[in-house]
């Protein structure tokens, strides 16, 4: 049996930690350093793979605070990796962390693909283009009414976003969405089948807990059949991710 004690992590940046069938994944902060520090990354996915395991887990959630995945954030980190102006790092340097990124990224999504538990994204405040993506790749999205999904980003790492929008709302809005728009609110999510429930900013996440003590009640093997019958083949994503590393994204 895999001991509480492997799931429960906190630091600066993340909170891991078991409660009764739930285990929680909470980005304090700087959402980007665990996706470019390997050490991070690896406490992170060494514990999500025990709740995986874990057989009293029915359900893996990430939550964040309003401002992790914001792009305010994102931008932080891009200016401080990679100015325009005089590059802090050599050429070389810059082009490994874009490609650790990336990596880190869709190895959570490759997780995703994998998991039989229920995973469900909890989303408050802007979040950037690459965790859009990432969070699409979840069984489910409870979003704050103040949610906003920002698609500026869509030449650097995008967490597979185009494999897994189309499949969502159609090639056609997808395209319309990638081309056109800079932002999704979190009513045109809604409208667009994006996500499952737009819930109140000021209580989200009292919301939130309400909300999954009822997904929670859900049979946990008609969870794995559904995923089973339903997601995409692990080749197929596979095949997309390299066709985005090839054209040149990272």
């Amino acid at each position: 049996m895999v001991e509480q004690e492997s799931l429960n992590y906190e630091d600066e940046f993340l909170t891991c930690r078991q409660e009764d069938h739930v285990f929680w994944v909470y980005f304090k902060n700087k959402a980007m350093a665990v996706l470019t520090d390997l050490s991070q990354s690896e406490r992170l996915f060494k514990r999500i793979l025990f709740a995986e395991k874990h057989p009293d887990i029915r359900a893996i959630v990430t939550c964040n605070h309003p401002d992790a995945l914001s792009e305010q954030e994102y931008e932080v980190f891009l200016q401080t990796h990679f100015p325009t102006d005089e590059p802090v790092l050599s050429g070389t340097e810059r082009h490994l962390l874009r490609k650790r990124q990336v990596n880190i990224l869709n190895q959570f999504v490759g997780l995703c693909l994998q998991s039989r538990k229920l995973l469900i994204a909890g989303l408050q405040g802007q979040v950037a283009t690459p965790f859009f993506g990432a969070a699409l790749a979840m069984d489910l999205r409870l979003i704050s009414a103040d949610a906003c999904f920002s698609l500026k980003h869509l030449k650097r790492g995008i967490g597979a976003l185009p494999f897994f929008l189309p499949r969502m709302i159609g090639y056609s809005r997808a395209k319309q969405l990638l081309f056109c728009s800079k932002a999704i609110t979190a009513e045109q999510a809604e409208t667009l089948g994006l996500v499952n429930q737009v819930l109140p900013a000021e209580s989200f996440e009292r919301e939130l807990r309400s909300a999954l003590r009822k997904l929670c009640e859900m049979d946990l093997e008609m969870i794995k059949t559904v995923k089973y019958l339903i997601e995409p083949e692990q080749a197929e994503l596979e095949r997309y991710l390299e066709r985005e590393t090839r054209i040149g994204l990272i």
